[in-house]
């Protein structure tokens, strides 16, 4: 069994060095993860303990110093996919209705398919459960450029509150959090903020509305 106190050993070890070494080496996250369990004598990814935590952290550590640049691209990763994954997948996937629709080519080979089979697909898609997933994933990019754009203005012209504050720092510390799982972020580690990253959002634009109408009602006043 994995000790509480080794949890965070065993995420760098078997989630966050596959994630940067399958950046590195173009490949797939489970065949990152693979081989690097293979190399490191390990069939499966393997139970850390408390006596063995140490060992697992220093090998860990020892593939993030050497590989920052991909380190990077994978907090990069993370940070994105944790504002922006909409989980409709693994809803559509509880609820059993996505049988028949996993078998689509997946990312930029979707649409490198033949013009004729990518319109079959897309019709296909367009009236499946499946169109859920665009629209939570729009959903949620809106959402995340939204809190950004919030973010600035709170930060340039309106500065926090202790409410806005609080929420902000909540939000990040899950966010930065998240990057020690690598390639392997998805919506459920937002789950805990996705309130308060929409009351992040709604608090910068009820601020910008604010300010907005308060000069065109000095204009008037003025005219």
């Amino acid at each position: 069994m994995v000790g509480y106190s080794s949890i965070k050993e065993q995420v760098l070890y078997s989630t966050l060095v596959p994630s940067i070494l399958a950046i590195k080496n173009h490949q797939s996250y489970n065949q990152a993860q693979k081989e690097f369990f293979l190399a490191q004598g390990f069939n499966k990814s393997p139970d850390v303990n408390l006596d063995e935590a140490a060992w697992f952290k220093r090998q860990a550590i020892k593939v993030i110093y050497n590989n920052p640049v991909y380190f990077l691209e994978s907090a990069t990763i993370s940070l994105y996919t944790f504002f922006t994954h909409d989980g409709a997948l693994n809803l559509l996937s509880q609820l059993k209705l996505d049988n028949g629709y996993l078998n689509y080519p997946h990312g930029l080979s979707f649409f490198k398919q033949s013009f004729h089979g990518l319109i079959i697909s897309l019709a296909d898609l367009a009236g499946s459960p499946l169109a859920l997933v665009l629209l939570f994933r729009l959903f949620w990019i809106l959402t995340a450029v939204c809190f950004m754009m919030s973010l600035v203005y709170q930060a340039v012209k309106k500065g926090f509150n202790i409410y806005s504050g609080f929420f902000l720092v909540l939000i990040l510390y899950f966010a930065l959090t998240t990057i020690a799982n690598g390639l392997g972020v998805n919506a459920r580690f937002r789950y805990p903020v996705n309130a308060l990253i929409l009351i992040f959002v709604i608090q910068g634009w009820q601020a910008w509305l604010n300010e907005y109408r308060s000069k065109k009602l000095s204009v008037l006043e003025c005219s």
